[in-house]
């Protein structure tokens, strides 16, 4: 009789020690992507990945389509509609994970977990009622409308999140928040009676002192120099995908670095990270939310393409290199960098936070920094006396 997969051993985990010295992080994310994706029509490729990658499925569909249309000497070949599905699934995905994810992962304030702390499928439910409202909140969101196209799902997102998030008009929330975006948020979250508000209130108040300084991501600055670089390091670098790095240094990405936002805050604690989360809905939900996630993709030479895309976690990096066949090509080799293997890296911006933290309230804090940089995958907070896992065969993907 067959038994049924675990879905942690496809998906793998990352484990996370503070205050342990670097390397803190550990992954056993697996090579899935190369091993499913190379030797397959294109075709078949987009969905395929989507179907792997479900939690972010649209980005990589629409990452990997357009990546082999670049292999194929069409790197614009993108269509309007993508960008509203686009829009309407990162939004959908930032407020999936706030509005369910954060009550379940961040810890209950005052409690003092001991040995290891799981988060994630096996994971108590740390804030029951707060659970429930955020459920019961997400069936009148209009991204959960099968009868709305996503034109009119957008549209309708504004009001929404004034009603049940913001207790105020979207655009004077965003310009406070543009006046003070390090303050605004908590001063919003103490006077909020929002689910949303008494959250961040809570949390924000503990996050705060936790500093993550950030490495600056000029990826998408110059994309015509940095891409073909990426596409070498990711097609020849054995484990390039799983512990990559630019310029010497491990960048950080996410919603408080977007490439048409190169203007904004410093993002330096975690409080503001998980705010970061916030005002991306709310920009996604403006009249020009169409513009705000960058994405390209380049021709690199006969048969070879890669594609970039901002999604919900980060920057997304999809690079293909087509057989020789003229009348039925294959994906000779095929490499994908997700935003995790940057924010999860054992030497990166998280990995140095979690270095730093000591007492009690470690694992805690350690939660709270993992729920800011939003992996993946699960998530599990070891104490730094434990054995270590074992950490994954190297991989690009």
């Amino acid at each position: 009789m067959s038994q049924a997969l675990d879905p942690v051993a496809l998906t793998g985990q990352v484990w996370l020690r503070p205050g342990a010295a670097l390397p803190g992080i550990r992954s056993t994310r697996p090579n899935l992507a190369p091993r499913l994706a190379d030797g397959r029509a294109p075709c078949d490729i987009p969905d395929l990945l989507a179907s792997l990658f479900s939690l972010c499925g649209h980005a990589h569909r629409f990452t990997a389509r357009r990546a082999l249309a670049a292999a194929r000497g069409r790197p614009d070949d993108v269509r309007p509609d993508e960008i509203r599905t686009l829009q309407a699934c990162t939004a959908r995905d930032q407020v999936q994970r706030i509005a369910h994810d954060w009550p379940r992962l961040l810890p209950r304030i005052g409690a003092g977990p001991e040995g290891i702390e799981r988060h994630g499928r096996d994971a108590p439910q740390v804030d029951t009622a707060a659970a429930r409202s955020a459920m019961t909140s997400l069936r009148s969101n209009p991204l959960w409308r099968p009868d709305l196209g996503v034109a009119d799902q957008l549209a309708a997102l504004p009001a929404w999140l004034e009603h049940h998030w913001l207790g105020m008009p979207m655009a004077a929330w965003l310009r406070r928040f543009e006046a003070d975006p390090r303050a605004w948020p908590l001063h919003w979250a103490a006077g909020g009676n929002s689910a949303l508000a008494c959250t961040l209130h809570a949390q924000g108040l503990l996050a705060d002192r936790l500093a993550t300084p950030t490495v600056p991501n000029h990826l998408l600055v110059s994309p015509e120099q940095s891409m073909p670089w990426l596409a070498r390091c990711m097609a020849d670098e054995p484990g390039f995908c799983s512990q990559p790095h630019w310029q010497g240094a491990v960048p950080d990405t996410g919603p408080w670095n977007r490439r048409h936002d190169a203007s904004g805050p410093s993002v330096d604690n975690a409080t503001m990270r998980l705010s970061a989360r916030i005002v991306e809905v709310l920009r996604l939900a403006s009249p020009v939310g169409g513009q705000w996630l960058a994405h390209g993709a380049l021709s690199l030479g006969p048969r070879e393409g890669i594609a970039w895309t901002e999604m919900a976690r980060g920057l997304l990096i999809h690079w293909v290199r087509l057989d020789g066949r003229a009348d039925a090509p294959r994906a000779e080799a095929y490499r994908v960098l997700a935003p995790t293997e940057w924010n999860f890296h054992p030497h990166g911006v998280l990995a140095r936070a979690l270095a730093t933290l000591r007492g009690p309230q470690a694992a805690a804090d350690a939660a709270r920094l993992a729920v800011a940089f939003d992996p993946c995958v699960e998530f599990v907070v070891q104490p730094a006396t434990a054995a270590v896992a074992p950490q994954a065969e190297p991989r690009h993907a």
